[in-house]
């Protein structure tokens, strides 16, 4: 007997490919963005640093809004690990990742400028 026979009557999804199709309910950039502000050992390991060096570039007129990739590919990482979700694309999208680094750099930017007066 086959599985797809034994859970023919039962509302079971077989089809564990189908990521694209599937909703979140929830918008996995704002979450990411939280969690990296919140969870200490993220933003201690990995944001903080890259803070230091965006205001030090901030203050030299060389300011890279991808300069928080790699502490958001980190972050992702550790997401994941902590919050196994199905739904969760192993590798973070592309669209989320740069979205996730333009958010953090205005705000990092607006926050340094509003000290810097």
């Amino acid at each position: 007997m086959r599985i797809r026979e034994l859970v023919e009557n039962i509302d079971i999804d077989l089809h564990f490919n189908n990521k694209k199709d599937e909703d979140l309910g929830f918008d996995i950039s704002d979450d990411l963005l939280f969690y990296m502000k919140n969870n200490d050992d993220v933003y201690r390991r990995h944001v903080y640093p890259q803070l230091v060096k965006h205001k030090h570039s901030l203050q030299h007129g060389k300011a890279d809004r991808m300069l928080f990739g790699g502490a958001v590919h980190e972050a992702y990482k550790s997401y994941t690990k902590e919050f196994p979700i199905r739904k969760l694309p192993e590798t973070l999208p592309h669209d989320v990742h740069e979205k996730v680094c333009l958010e953090l750099f205005k705000q990092c930017t607006e926050e340094y400028k509003s000290n810097k007066k």
